[in-house]
């Protein structure tokens, strides 16, 4: 079997979902610990990536997210994880430039990336409600059974997140910096969705 093409794993919708995953958060490290929206926080350590904010910047990088160099835990126990699956190769390093933090009247967050491994390619992420990020994703990327696997599913009382990706060819720091953020949350390609179940305590 030949290599895969490095754009083609990018273009991966498996891929970018992780990416989005692990981008699009608003969590932050404090005395080791990960603090933030527990929604978040669960998200991330989900995808099995690092946050670095060692290399914050002058020009505005918040933060870095990329994979362990390791294997995690999951696969000392013999399974096989996303993380393990999709990112050895080729590597990722997410650098996170700007952030739209939720908002409950948009009903969403975004994140703008650029990543150092492909020349300084720029990405936005944005994850929200499925009804509202559906609203701003291009229609021919939407599944025809979107609505119904939505419903089952918040209809058992999951919680429910949309994620999608925008490709920002052509952007540089600048342009980053100074982009509205309905631009940013607009003609969006949809990724998918994260459910998430709220398991009762003892």
């Amino acid at each position: 079997m030949s290599k895969p093409d490095r754009n083609d794993t990018r273009n991966n919708k498996s891929v970018l979902l992780l990416e989005a995953m692990a981008s699009c958060t608003a969590v932050t490290e404090v005395h080791g610990r990960l603090v933030g929206d527990p929604l978040d926080v669960q998200m991330f350590e989900a995808t099995g990536w690092i946050l670095d904010e060692s290399q914050q910047e002058a020009n505005g990088v918040i933060a870095r997210v990329h994979p362990k160099e390791v294997l995690g835990s999951a696969a000392k126990t013999g399974e096989q994880s996303l993380i393990n699956n999709l990112t050895n190769e080729p590597k990722y390093i997410n650098n996170l430039i700007r952030r739209f933090d939720f908002s409950s009247e948009l009903q969403r967050m975004s994140v703008i990336c650029r990543n150092d491994i492909d020349g300084g390619e720029f990405k936005a992420f944005v994850k929200g409600s499925p009804e509202k990020i559906s609203e701003l994703c291009r229609p021919e990327t939407i599944p025809s059974n979107f609505k119904v696997v939505l419903s089952k599913y918040t209809t058992e009382g999951y919680r429910v997140i949309a994620l999608s990706c925008k490709d920002l060819a052509g952007m540089d720091l600048q342009r980053a910096h100074s982009i509205t953020r309905e631009e940013v949350e607009s003609n969006l390609t949809f990724l998918g969705l994260l459910v998430m179940e709220n398991k009762m305590k003892p």
